[in-house]
């Protein structure tokens, strides 16, 4: 079974307001902020362009959550990269040809990526955010939050 996602959709150039509430385990009044970046992916090397901050209101254990999950995310990327290729140098390289093992790295690599989706799926993050040129997905695990949240950005809930 995939966990739900509830998605609201706004303008990136708006600012947008949240509940005061955390936005992982809803606890009220959390007293802290996490600051989130995110890149629209659409300007790829133009690393100096698409990027978007925000604070979002959490409690500083749900914070420091929010911030382990999205560096390990990213950590795991480079890892399942050198990890697969450090096996087929490794182990593979030895005992096959260089085309077998290198589709072989590829089939790992692949097989490996499909899996981390699979379970991100399965388990999302309490919040993140997606930018996508002009507007941004604010993605909630939490129902009652995306849909507080959208009532104070005049904005719609959907469920993805």
């Amino acid at each position: 079974m995939i966990d739900r996602v509830f998605t609201v959709t706004a303008p990136a150039q708006l600012p947008v307001r949240f509940a005061d509430l955390c936005v992982a385990c809803e606890r009220t009044a959390p007293g802290h902020a996490a600051r989130l970046v995110t890149r629209d992916a659409r300007y790829q090397l133009a690393l100096w362009a698409g990027w978007h901050t925000l604070r979002v209101p959490a409690c500083r254990r749900c914070a420091l959550r929010l911030h382990l999950r999205r560096w390990w995310t990213f950590a795991r990327t480079l890892l399942v990269g050198v990890a697969g290729m450090a096996f087929g140098l490794l182990v593979l390289l030895p005992r096959l040809s260089g085309l077998a093992t290198g589709l072989s790295v590829l089939a790992l690599i692949a097989l490996s990526f499909l899996a981390l989706f699979f379970v991100d799926r399965r388990f999302p993050p309490a919040f993140n955010m997606d930018l996508r040129g002009a507007l941004i997905d604010y993605e909630f695990r939490s129902a009652s939050c995306a849909e507080r949240f959208a009532a104070l950005n005049g904005a719609v809930p959907r469920i993805d």
